[in-house]
């Protein structure tokens, strides 16, 4: 089985110090075959990774791992989009000319407050319905090909507001899940959730499921790592989520065409 990391960053994203050179030889070192850089990105002022992305070093810092790494190593080159339901136009002009391989959706922020920020003075409950809501309108009307860690909210919640109750949100969950299906997009698995509070998969086995019977095909997995030391991490966590869900395949985007891996 081809093993996958569809959802890495860098320095090429505001959050992370590490190398592109280092992700690409941790990755060969782990026998990862194929790594996806889903680097921070908006059109969006107010936000943070807006301003910090310079693709000229983010393409040269590709195109040199391409090379020193190859016949080893497939690389991609994604994007993560914080509100992509903006600006679409510049988004897909800066893709094209960039020659994005995949961009993730994500929600990181409330209408400007940051998520953990955002929960502040809330009720569980209106906490995760407030960010499900956004999710909502990302999956409708967002430029995107893989829709991110769909419950992310519970990684900074969880402390403090503990988990959403599924059965609460098993409507707006499932309107999020059927226009990803819909519009032929796919959700991720990201195992970062395992390293938080909550202990779950982002999302959770529940909404996986919940996928899965309503039609759902396409997924990634990701380990949101920042940096080279949790590359992959949990990575057979998730295939064996797969697995006993009924899957025998994942997916990887390259030229934002899915690709089936079969296992």
């Amino acid at each position: 089985m081809i093993k996958i990391d569809h959802h890495i960053h860098t320095d090429n994203s505001f959050d992370s110090v590490e190398k592109v050179k280092n992700m690409c030889e941790k990755a060969v070192s782990e026998g990862i075959e194929i790594i996806g850089f889903g680097e921070h990105f908006s059109t969006i002022e107010r936000l943070p990774t807006y301003g910090h992305m310079n693709f000229q070093k983010y393409d040269y810092e590709i195109e040199c791992c391409r090379r020193l790494f190859k016949d080893k190593l497939e690389i991609l080159k994604g994007l993560e989009i914080c509100s992509p339901q903006f600006n679409i136009d510049s988004i897909l002009k800066t893709v094209k000319d960039e020659g994005i391989d995949f961009i993730i959706g994500s929600v990181h922020d409330i209408d400007g407050p940051k998520l953990r920020k955002y929960i502040e003075g809330k009720s569980n409950k209106d906490a995760y319905e407030g960010y499900f809501k956004k999710v909502l309108e990302v999956s409708e009307k967002g430029e995107y090909d893989i829709l991110g860690h769909i419950d992310l909210l519970k990684r900074y919640a969880f402390e403090k507001l503990g988990n959403y109750e599924f059965c609460d949100f098993k409507g707006i969950i499932s309107e999020i899940l059927n226009n990803v299906i819909r519009r032929g997009k796919a959700i991720e698995i990201n195992t970062s959730g395992l390293d938080c509070g909550a202990n779950e998969l982002f999302p959770s086995i529940r909404v996986l499921k919940l996928y899965k019977e309503l039609g759902g095909k396409l997924i990634t997995i990701g380990s949101d790592a920042h940096s080279a030391e949790k590359l992959g991490n949990n990575h057979e966590i998730a295939v064996n989520a797969l697995r006993d869900l009924g899957y025998g395949e994942y997916y990887y985007y390259k030229q934002r065409k899915p690709q089936r891996v079969v296992f």
